[in-house]
């Protein structure tokens, strides 16, 4: 069978790290305190897609609908009952007749299918995202331009009170006109990040550098505007070239949601590696006509370009929290480790790492410890103390 992702292997990472999330956080909320009853789905560009499959099944409002629905059924085992309910907006007729095959193939989940453009149906969107028993709302925005949606317009239903997002955030496109002074782009660039002074964060910057502010900017007004506690990204990369396609930006209020974030990232980042180094060799037996001796993962650098923007992330973070340490004597654990999560493809181990190392060094110490633990954990009210001089080597 024919790979459905062959050509757009760049979706198929997408959807890993949509699949795996979705699930991870519909148990963590339907089980946790004061779990939410109800999982509203928003997908504000739901189609039509480049669908290979006549099941749909390699299209988000699938992919959505098949995990929510299955984490239902596995929690119905153990006598919890959620509702899933989702809502899908499409701007052409097509692509209400696809969300209407799915209306059909999954009919234990409420759908709701709206034709027009998300701005027409935010009104409807909003009303949609807090009805039900104990709502919790994930909001998908997956455009297919690099323009999106009026950060302004998108406020109110940011701010829905118990919910996420997660935005693609098409780097590849934003890149090109991020300096452009002409007015029809200078008003687009001004709607997608909602002010005017956008540009100024990044100005004088180049390469990655550049890429990293322009998506940090970006982060930082969704988390003002929506009231979000966290608001985080993950590379997405171009199947054959070393090259960033797209962002997955992710906003959350929960600490242990973008601990799990995280997470699911290193997951997916792994299979996404192991996927451009197959699309990679295929390339190359394409153009010589040969195959090749040894396996493409064989063939492959001992440092990919995957390796290296993750060893520049983690310098980042470490650069911050060596920082954050200099300028102050006590901090709380959960404080360094949101911090040093803040940067793409850097989880919870890593943070732990360069705290092993300060503590070797006896440039640190933790407070708070109890028992056997010897590393501080998330939500125990763990310190970390600079070491007094006198005690230091």
């Amino acid at each position: 069978m024919e790979d459905p992702y062959k050509g757009r292997e760049q979706s198929a990472a997408k959807h890993d790290i949509l699949r795996t999330y979705l699930q991870v956080l519909a148990y963590k909320v339907a089980q946790g305190r004061g779990g939410a009853r109800t999982i509203n789905y928003v997908d504000a560009f739901a189609g039509p897609w480049e669908s290979k499959q006549e099941s749909l099944s390699d299209t988000s409002p699938s992919i959505a609908l098949q995990t929510l629905l299955g984490v239902r059924r596995s929690l119905e085992d153990v006598g919890v009952n959620i509702d899933i309910r989702a809502f899908f907006v499409s701007p052409k007729q097509e692509g209400v007749e696809q969300l209407r095959r799915l209306e059909r193939q999954f009919p234990r989940a409420t759908i709701e299918i709206v034709k027009g453009t998300f701005e027409e149906a935010l009104p409807a969107a909003q009303t949609f995202a807090v009805r039900g028993r104990d709502p919790f709302m994930f909001l998908f925005i997956d455009p297919t331009g690099w323009t999106g949606l009026p950060m302004r317009k998108l406020v109110p239903l940011l701010k829905v009170g118990r919910g996420e997002v997660l935005i693609n955030f098409m780097l590849e496109f934003i890149r090109r006109f991020a300096d452009v002074k002409d007015a029809s782009t200078s008003g687009s660039m001004e709607a997608l990040f909602g002010d005017s002074d956008c540009r100024d964060e990044w100005q004088g910057s180049t390469g990655d550098e550049r890429d990293d502010l322009i998506v940090d900017a970006y982060c930082r007004r969704v988390a003002a505007l929506g009231d979000f506690k966290h608001c985080a990204s993950t590379p997405i990369f171009k199947p054959m070239e070393d090259r960033e396609h797209f962002r997955l930006v992710y906003a959350t209020r929960s600490d242990v949601g973008l601990v799990t974030f995280r997470n699911v990232e290193a997951k997916g980042l792994a299979k996404q590696k192991q996927t451009r180094t197959k699309v990679k060799g295929e390339k190359r037996v394409e153009r010589s006509g040969q195959q090749e001796i040894f396996p493409a993962n064989v063939m492959q650098p001992s440092r990919t370009y995957e390796d290296l923007t993750r060893e520049r992330h983690l310098k980042r973070a470490r650069t911050t929290l060596d920082a954050m340490m200099s300028a102050r004597m006590v901090i709380q654990w959960d404080e360094l480790l949101m911090a040093g999560l803040s940067y793409p493809m850097v989880r919870e181990t890593d943070v732990k790492d360069w705290l092993k190392e300060r503590v070797r060094q006896k440039s640190l110490e933790v407070l708070g410890l109890e028992g056997r633990q010897s590393m501080p954990q998330l939500g125990k009210r763990h310190q970390v103390r600079k070491t007094p001089p006198a005690d230091r080597p």
